[in-house]
């Protein structure tokens, strides 16, 4: 399970429309004063575990896809979104504050997210860099049920 705040950090950065990947809105930097922000509205109530600073680490570190967000999974074991897709790319954990600089992600990512974004159910837009395009486009076509809207007030 994902940490409560990859679900804020999610509303501050990704927006995601049917059948697109999820896309930065903000830059890296808000997502930085965020961060601090959020960690300090904690340390003020006594959490001990928010008290450490942010801190930028470049050990290069790959992305993946899970629900439609490109992440990086942090060494406090949170999954991470990161800013975009971008060379300068960047995953801020508001938990432990590290801020992941060398994102690697996969040189056909265009390709992937096409793939995934024919998928409309977010649960099933899953890549792991293990995975080849034509991977993604085979589980496609073996579940072409899955390619349909979801049922109307069925959450995604």
């Amino acid at each position: 399970m994902l940490h409560l705040a990859t679900d804020v950090y999610r509303h501050l950065i990704h927006k995601r429309a049917p059948g697109r990947a999820a896309r930065a809105i903000v830059p890296a930097s808000a997502i930085r004063a965020a961060a601090e922000a959020w960690r300090a509205r904690h340390a003020a109530v006594g959490r001990t575990d928010y008290d450490t600073p942010l801190e930028e680490v470049a050990t290069p570190i790959e992305a993946y896809v899970n629900e439609g967000r490109w992440l990086v999974d942090c060494v406090c074991r949170n999954g991470v979104p990161v800013t975009s897709t971008a060379a300068d790319a960047e995953g801020v954990c508001f938990t432990c504050g590290t801020i992941w600089t060398r994102i690697v992600f996969p040189p056909n990512v265009a390709q992937i997210e096409a793939v995934l974004g024919a998928r409309r159910w977010r649960r099933n837009q899953r890549w792991t860099p293990h995975e080849t395009v034509e991977d993604l486009q085979r589980e496609n076509d073996a579940h072409p049920d899955g390619l349909r809207l979801p049922p109307k007030g069925a959450r995604s």
